[in-house]
């Protein structure tokens, strides 16, 4: 089973990545909003369509689409298809891409500020910081060509991912790759990413079926009693919506926030 520990301020979140960066030299984090939601991408969660091939057919779809629709609004040139589906990702566009970072503080606001209250103005569930040891995961799925790293974009490596290719020979692990810096919210939020293959399986559950390093992969837990507290610490300490979100949409959910309005 994937390796669990709770912490209850920010301080004993603070100790628990000290522990884990002074064993390991890159760690990535995921903050989750909901203990109960899986290491899957967008792309994956699809409501009815549960046939990877359908859905990697559709990602081509969508990224004709996006390419079509999107040029009004982009400022720097795209260098190729991965340079587009990293920019489709930070908006919230389904790919295959699983958005990680290299900030510990930024996953634990994802999974703060991304808390839901329910009728009575409490927090129904527990929420999760996933640690992530890129290098680690990438040394098991990659086993056969004993790849130890983790992934350029330019990468040849990455045109076994590629939904332009034979479906059938898309591999079926997935992989921790860095992302182009394409976009101010990434640089923000250091972003980086868990590419997935044609298998649809939650990475939680690959780890515990396919014995993954034991270390490669941990789940912080943080309760739902103690959520507004660490948000309030995680402001104190300057990460705020607009620290995220460097424009104006952060700005705004900043001061909603300030004021007590609902985000």
């Amino acid at each position: 089973m994937v390796p669990e520990i709770t912490v209850t301020s920010l301080g004993q979140f603070m100790v628990e990545v000290e522990t884990m960066s002074t064993a390991n030299n890159i760690i990535w984090y995921r903050g989750a909003s909901n203990i109960n939601y899986k290491l899957l991408p967008t792309l994956y969660r699809h409501p009815t369509i549960v046939d990877s091939t359908v859905l990697i057919n559709q990602e081509s779809e969508i990224l004709k689409r996006f390419k079509q629709r999107s040029l009004p609004y982009i400022t720097r040139t795209t260098t190729d298809d991965w340079d587009f589906f990293f920019l489709m990702q930070h908006f919230g566009v389904p790919t295959r891409l699983l958005d990680w970072t290299e900030n510990p503080f930024v996953a634990l606001y994802f999974a703060l500020s991304g808390a839901s209250l329910d009728a009575h103005g409490n927090y129904p569930h527990d929420v999760v910081v996933w640690e992530l040891v890129p290098d680690s995961w990438n040394t098991k799925s990659l086993e056969d060509i004993s790849i130890t790293t983790v992934i350029d974009p330019d990468d040849s490596l990455m045109g076994g991912y590629d939904n332009k290719s034979n479906i059938a020979r898309i591999r079926k692990q997935s992989v921790a790759v860095y992302g182009n810096y394409n976009s101010v919210r990434i640089v923000a939020q250091k972003g980086a990413f868990v590419l997935f293959g044609k298998e649809i399986i939650a990475m939680e559950e690959v780890y515990n079926r396919d014995m993954y390093p034991p270390d490669c992969l941990k789940k912080i837990i943080i309760p739902s009693t103690h959520i507004g507290t660490m948000m309030s610490s995680l402001s104190r300490i300057g990460i705020t919506d607009s620290v995220i979100f460097p424009d104006l949409e952060g700005l705004a959910k900043e001061i909603k926030r300030a004021f007590k309005y609902k985000v």
